[in-house]
C-alpha cells in the first residue's frame, strides 16, 4: 500500500514525462486532491487509479473532477468532514466506498496530507485495487449459458459475456443501439432521457397553450409548433447544436427576450420561470460566451422583477 508521498518528490525534480512514468508504474491507485476547495478537485490520478474509475476514452475527465464523483454517498460525507477537521501530516487509514467502473466497493484507503508550497493544501488518497481473478472471469465468460448477478434491489452487478451478447441482440432487435454505461452513471443517463422526452413534451404543451391564449385553436397551435420543432431537430441532427440554434438568445436580441417576459407576466408563474431557466440553460450549453450571456440575462431578470413589483404596488 502506498502510504508515503516520497515518490511524489520525483515530480518536483524531474521532467513531467519521467514523473508521470514513475507514478504510472505503481501498482497502487494514487489520487491527489486540492483540499483548499470544498469540492476537493482531483489534481493527479495515476494509471492504476484511471483504470479503476474511467473508461479508456474518458480518462482525461478525471482531472479537476470533484472527489465526491468517485465516492459512495456516505464516504463522500466522511471525507469532506475529515478534510475540514484534519490538521498536521498524520496518515490515517479508512474503509472508503469507491465508485469503480464495475460498481461500488469498500476498500481500505490511506489518506495523507502532503508537504506542499505555501498556499497549497494537497491530500493524497491511495489504495490497492482489487486484484481480478482472471481464471474465474474467463471461465464464467466462456459458459454456454447466460449469467447475471443481481443485488438486493434486483440491479445487475455482473453479466457474463453470453448475457452481454444476448442483451445487445435484444436491444438491436427492438431497433435500439446498445451502449455501455458505468453503474453510477445510470441515473444521469435516465435524467438525460427524461429531459429530452418528458420535459420537451411539457415545453411543447406550454407553448401550445400560449398560442391558444393568443387566439389559435389547439389544432392550429400544434401544427405550427411541430413544424418548428421538427426543423430544429433535423438541423440539430444534420448540422450540430450550435448551427441549429435559433431564436432571440442565439441572435443576442435581449430586447425581444425582455418583451417575451413582459408578455408572459399574464400567465401562471411556471411559464416565466421555465422561460428564464431555459434561456439560462441555452446560454450555458450553446453560447460562445456563456458568462457574458448569463450576465445579460441576469439584468433582464432583475428588471422584470422590479417591473412586476411596481405593478403589484400600483394595483394595491
Amino acid at each position: 500500500m502506498a502510504t508515503s508521498p516520497d515518490y511524489l518528490r520525483l515530480a518536483t525534480n524531474a521532467t513531467r514525462a519521467l514523473a508521470d512514468t514513475a507514478l504510472d508504474c505503481l501498482r497502487d491507485a494514487v489520487l491527489v486532491v486540492d483540499a483548499r476547495h470544498k469540492q476537493l478537485p482531483l489534481v493527479l490520478a495515476n494509471a492504476a487509479a484511471r483504470r479503476c474509475f474511467a473508461a479508456e476514452n474518458d480518462e482525461g475527465n478525471l482531472i479537476a473532477a470533484p472527489l465526491a464523483r468517485l465516492l459512495g454517498t456516505a464516504s463522500a460525507a466522511t471525507i469532506e468532514t475529515m478534510m475540514v477537521s484534519q490538521s498536521g501530516a498524520a496518515c490515517t487509514g479508512r474503509i472508503i466506498t469507491w465508485r469503480f467502473i464495475h460498481g461500488e466497493q469498500p476498500v481500505m484507503t490511506d489518506i495523507k496530507p502532503l508537504a506542499a508550497a505555501p498556499g497549497q493544501r494537497l491530500v493524497m488518497l491511495s489504495f490497492a485495487p482489487a486484484a481480478p481473478e482472471p481464471d474465474v472471469v474467463v471461465a464464467v465468460d466462456q459458459l454456454s449459458w447466460d449469467m447475471l448477478i443481481l443485488d438486493t434491489e434486483l440491479k445487475v452487478t455482473y453479466a457474463n459475456a453470453g448475457a452481454v451478447r444476448a442483451a445487445r441482440s435484444m436491444v438491436r432487435d427492438l431497433g435500439g443501439r446498445p451502449v455501455k454505461i458505468s453503474a453510477h452513471k445510470k441515473r444521469l443517463y435516465h435524467a438525460a432521457a427524461a429531459l429530452a422526452a418528458g420535459h420537451v413534451l411539457a415545453v411543447e404543451e406550454a407553448a401550445t397553450r400560449m398560442l391558444m391564449s393568443a387566439g389559435m385553436n389547439r389544432h392550429e397551435a400544434v401544427r405550427s409548433l411541430l413544424g418548428l420543432t421538427r426543423q430544429v431537430l433535423e438541423n440539430f441532427e444534420r448540422l450540430g447544436s450550435r448551427a441549429a440554434w435559433t431564436g432571440p438568445l442565439a441572435r443576442g436580441d435581449y430586447r425581444v427576450i425582455s418583451a417575451h417576459e413582459e408578455a408572459m407576466s399574464e400567465l401562471p408563474t411556471e411559464y416565466m420561470r421555465a422561460y428564464e431557466a431555459l434561456n439560462r440553460l441555452g446560454a450555458r450549453v450553446l453560447a460562445n460566451d456563456a458568462t457574458s450571456t448569463l450576465a445579460r440575462l441576469d439584468k433582464i431578470a432583475v428588471a422584470e422583477r422590479q417591473t412586476r413589483k411596481s405593478r403589484r404596488i400600483a394595483r394595491d
